[in-house]
């Protein structure tokens, strides 16, 4: 009896030693925009406003209107600077229909300052309109497994 009790506890013992592992939570800053649209008739542009003193990395992402990701892409915003293009510019993949867009700053850098993002929607007739979003507290969780590394017999 000891001993099947002694295997089990080496068992969950050795199982904890291989799949153990920490997570880290840090803030970062996040903007969402719920609705923008890119097809032949309507083209959607984006500004990013770093207002810090500090270079700004940030992290996009664009969904499709069923949730799948379309593409997401990095990019850097100069201190007291302003990132701006059309949308199908911040990505690679081509950007079509009803879309939501998620913008995220670094936070393996520690970035916790406040920022704005202006969205410029237009057609090719004549209508335009802006709408400007300010950046909202998110919490980040990475999950850091550890590695063993098994010895090589001769």
């Amino acid at each position: 009896m000891k001993k099947k009790y002694f295997l089990y506890l080496a068992s969950i013992l050795m199982f904890s030693f291989l799949f153990t592992g920490s997570a880290l939570a840090a803030s970062q800053q996040q903007v969402v925009i719920p609705y923008a649209v890119e097809n032949s008739r309507w083209w959607t542009g984006i500004a990013v406003n770093n207002e810090t003193d500090e270079i700004m990395n940030c992290y996009l992402s664009i969904y499709a209107e069923d949730g799948t990701l379309i593409d997401s892409d990095c990019f850097t915003v100069e201190p007291k600077a302003i990132y701006a293009d059309s949308l199908d510019n911040f990505v690679t993949e081509t950007v079509e229909g009803r879309v939501s867009i998620y913008i995220r700053t670094n936070f393996l850098a520690g970035w916790t300052s406040p920022f704005s993002v202006t969205m410029f929607m237009g057609n090719d007739k004549s209508g335009f309109g802006m709408q400007t979003f300010q950046s909202q507290d998110y919490e980040a969780i990475a999950v850091i497994c550890n590695s063993i590394i098994l010895p090589t017999l001769p």
